[in-house]
């Protein structure tokens, strides 16, 4: 802990010296700026246009707080707002399920859950099944004219801000006054290309008409499209769990018992919290390959409506509906292990028996934002506003799947090799690999269907009075509000499925796809291929060899939960400007009730009792803040805050119960824990902005971050689990979330831009550049163990300790491009209460972007971008020090073309 402590003392130590320095350099450099004669603007177009006008935006913000611009927001193709954010300094970005689109918004490295997203100042509700987060790659980057991110909060914001408030400011015809058309289509290829089904296009197009009307032009009206179309493929290998094994490296040991394995036939062992692996070695127990078809496509409409009398009265009403579909064909094919392993060296081995399983899953996946928004204001001075905000959202998620699964008894006939030092991930070598492939082998064990869906609804409303407390307002300024939101959000699942009787049919009998599938990690290896429309085909002309399962009914009822969330909340704030000197104080009061009703098992344990239950929260928070900004001298900006904040925790983690999840010999099921409470935060922010001359800047912040109730999720094993529906006992590993002590967080984050190098000589002035840097240290909480010990975690779930993107910029004429390299540390999945070695991490990742432009004239352009060019893959890692691959996931790179149409 005292270690810990002081590298927070450091960190926070060398960024106020990093300060210091700058203030020094600026004291010192002020007597000459005032001599010097006013510098000429410098003329940039394309992304370092938008670069200068995110610097001008910060500067002139009253908090700490970075941004993006529409210019760069809307010029190249984007799946999602996501994709644009991930250029803006100290962000970050989750990808969607590790397959390609950001999705989930990271604030300096912090968990999505610690963030809100809100459209115009009004938070949006979330599409996903159980979290509160907003799926960025819903949204398409064209809907908004600018973003900002603001790090310190402030009393008239959402409260779930640990790590920021990130506001998407949506277009209006006012932007651009008159009659104004903008367009663009693009055409895209991914390397790797649909293999199965037949390839579909890929590409985007959108397209923006706003005009104003009336004597003085009061009226504007806006009408923007898009659809985004991606048909692409994945490739993923997943290796999960490990058993570790001892081994004294002498040579070849044969049919050696893994620790904790309980007989020479068991398929699974279950580590002790006490076991130490140190001198062990780390054997795979089992591997799946993976294939997927995707097609995914993103429609959206949006429209709004302004009303301004330039004198008093102001309105205005925007809608949009947003779309998210993803069509998924995934194919897999699976090898576990039995008994004891013949080891030959460190990373190589075998086994003598082997059990083999083929899967087909088709996916459908479906989310949607609606939304209503109507604003109306009274402007009873220049500085004397009112304004009443309703605004009404829904959030919907659907996904159907349909999942085949055949299986062949456990047999020598499936012994195989395995190799950890393969160049990619774990490789699984079948020593019969014509039985391994042959489908008259497998046995069908079921065909089910599944639907599982949620919806949110969210109405808000908000009522602010502002005195002389806008942003550039002088002398003493304040604000009062109220608002209120009444969240419902419900959660159904439906399983049907229809077990094999009798003389199982045999996948040779209903058929498959020939093809051959090159797998991530094969080398040369194929892949088996249900064929699922004789599937669907066999099960209906031969309903006599089939029944449903005895346990849908429990599965249709215990994962369903309804939970509903009113938030009121009334705020005074006051502000005060003098000279240089910039304060703003706030204090907010938010009441919360909160009312779920799930099916929760009787006893905690048991997995075939389940019990409806209703169970009522309520909680009041008092939520100060503070904010200072400083002009030290005209180019030196200071800025400090004290708040206090919440982050509540996901919808799931508080309702959603599930029946376990049956993979061959292993299960797994969530626990849902109603009683969590809010994490609270007491956050300090300090930070120093350097702008020498127009379009440069160099900042440094430092903050931290002392979090009440931080909420982890916990995941424990128990082997020799009977689970109803099942012939074997399972090994059962539960999750579930609870509330731990306190976590700090201290992190620093150093950013510099410069939008041309106009001290370089030549065609080099035409460059600029970017780059931002945010480190953050952890002092995490502990968890209880399974044998009631407790560990101390080494970082918060979904965070990373570093994040970087740095971007090369070229503007000239008509030309300009960028080249952008952003980098995410690793970050802990989840944490295991039975040994740390099984906790689950996203490895650290870097990915590179470029995009060119070039302006024919001002009506039309041309572009070009490469994504994700040096083919990063997304992976997902254990062991003692995150050193073994149980995920990889190969999305390729993309390729886009195309043109732009402004009239």
């Amino acid at each position: 802990m005292l270690g810990l402590k002081s590298f927070r003392a450091r960190l926070l130590l060398s960024g106020c010296g990093a300060m210091a320095l700058a203030i020094l350099a600026a004291g010192a450099a002020k007597a000459q700026d005032q001599n010097q004669s006013a510098i000429e603007n410098v003329v940039v177009t394309g992304q370092a246009y938008a670069l200068q006008k995110s610097i001008d935006d910060k500067r002139e913000a009253t908090v700490v707080s970075d941004g993006i611009a529409a210019d760069e927001i809307g010029q190249t193709p984007e799946f999602g707002i996501g994709d644009a954010l991930r250029k803006v300094p100290g962000l970050t970005l989750v990808i969607n399920n590790g397959r390609g689109e950001d999705q989930f918004l990271t604030i300096r490295g912090l968990n999505p859950d610690y963030d809100t997203t809100t459209v115009d100042g009004m938070a949006l509700p979330s599409t996903e099944e159980t979290v509160r987060s907003v799926s960025l790659d819903v949204i398409p980057s064209v809907l908004v004219n600018s973003v900002d991110v603001n790090k310190t909060w402030t009393v008239d914001q959402p409260t779930d801000a640990i790590g920021g408030v990130t506001d998407l400011h949506t277009r209006s015809a006012f932007d651009h006054p008159g009659e104004f058309f903008d367009s663009h289509i693009d055409g895209a290829y991914w390397t790797n290309t649909e293999e199965v089904r037949s390839k579909q296009p890929s590409g985007q197009a959108d397209f923006t008409y706003s005009n104003t009307f009336g004597p003085s032009n009061e009226f504007g009206f806006l009408v923007l499209g898009s659809y985004f179309q991606r048909s692409s493929s994945t490739l993923n290998t997943y290796t999960l769990g490990y058993s570790y094994y001892p081994y004294s490296g002498s040579g070849t040991a044969a049919n050696v018992l893994a620790l904790e394995q309980t007989s020479a036939t068991a398929t699974s062992t279950t580590l002790k919290p006490s076991d130490m692996v140190t001198s062990d070695i780390a054997i795979p127990d089992r591997h799946r390959w993976y294939f997927y078809d995707n097609d995914r496509t993103r429609p959206g409409v949006f429209t709004r409506l302004d009303f301004n009398d330039h004198a008093m009265f102001h309105a205005d009403i925007e809608g949009g509906v947003f779309e998210f579909v993803n069509d998924e064909s995934r194919s897999s094919q699976y090898l576990n292990r039995v008994g004891g392993a013949t080891i030959t060296s460190d990373t190589t081995g075998s086994f003598a028996s082997g059990s083999p399983e083929v899967d087909y899953d088709k996916y459908v996946q479906y989310r949607e934002i609606n939304y209503i928004n109507a604003n109306a204001g009274a402007d009873f001075a220049s500085n004397t506003h009112l304004t009443l905000t309703l605004n009404y959202g829904v959030g919907q998620y659907r996904q159907t799947d349909d999942e085949d699964q055949f299986t062949a008894p456990s047999s020598a006939t499936y012994a195989f090799t395995y190799d950890l030092s393969a160049p990619t991930a774990p490789l699984f070598i079948p020593t019969n690999e014509a039985a391994f492939l042959n489908p008259a082998n497998y046995n069908e064990a079921y065909h089910e269907y599944v639907v599982d869906q949620s919806i949110s609804h969210l109405p808000q409303a908000r009522l602010e009075f502002n005195d002389n407390a806008d942003a550039k307002a002088t002398g003493f300024g304040f604000k009062i509000g109220w608002s209120w939101r009444d969240l419902s959000q419900s959660y159904y699942l439906t399983q049907y499925r229809l077990n094999a009787v009798g003389t199982a049919p045999t996948l040779a009998t209903i058929g498959t796809i020939n093809k051959n599938i090159s797998l991530y990690d094969g080398e040369g290896q194929t892949l088996l291929l249900i064929n699922p429309a004789d599937v669907i085909a066999f099960v209906a002309a031969n309903p006599s060899r089939y029944t449903e399962n005895a346990t849908d009914a429990m599965v249709s009822t215990i994962n369903n939960y309804k939970l509903s969330e009113m938030i009121q909340a009334g705020y005074a704030e006051a502000q005060y400007r003098i000279g240089d000197f910039f304060a703003m104080a706030g204090l907010r009061y938010e009441s919360t009730d909160q009312n779920i009703s799930n099916y929760l098992p009787v006893p905690f344990s048991s997995t075939t009792n389940f019990v409806l239950t209703s169970t009522a929260n309520h909680y009041g928070r008092l939520l100060p803040s503070l904010n200072v900004v400083y002009d030290v001298t005209d180019t030196l900006k200071l800025r400090g805050a004290v708040t206090q904040n919440l982050a509540r925790p996901e919808y799931g983690q508080l309702a959603q119960n599930s029946s376990a999840t049956v993979s061959g010999t292993t299960a797994s099921e969530t626990i849902s824990n109603p009683a969590l409470k809010p994490r609270e935060s007491t956050n300090f922010d300090l930070s120093a902005e350097y702008y020498p001359t127009e379009g440069i800047i160099a900042s440094v912040a430092v903050f931290d971050k002392s979090i009440k109730n931080e909420i982890i999720s916990l995941t424990s094993s128990a082997a020799n689990v009977t689970i109803p529906g099942t012939a074997l006992p399972v090994t059962l590993t539960t999750t579930t979330s609870e509330n731990a002590n306190s976590a700090y967080v201290t992190g620093v984050e150093l950013s510099a831009s410069d939008v041309k190098f106009e001290f370089l000589p030549g065609f080099l002035s035409d460059f600029g550049a970017s780059a931002n840097l945010g480190l953050v240290q952890f002092d995490a909480p502990y968890i209880r163990m399974s044998d009631g010990s407790f560990r101390k975690l080494p970082q918060l779930v979904s965070s990373s300790k570093s994040v970087a993107n740095i971007a090369l910029l070229y503007s000239h004429d008509q030309y300009s491009g960028q080249i952008a390299y952003n980098y995410t540390s690793k970050m802990p999945i989840s944490f295991d209460t039975n040994n740390p070695v099984n906790d689950q991490w996203w490895a650290g990742i870097g990915t590179l972007d470029a995009q060119v432009m070039y302006k024919l004239d001002e009506n039309i352009s041309f572009r070009i971008q490469g994504k994700n060019l040096t083919d990063s893959v997304p992976q997902k890692v254990v062991g003692l020090n995150q050193q073994l691959n149980y995920s990889s996931l190969e999305n390729g790179r993309a390729f886009y073309f195309g043109i732009g149409v402004a009239l």
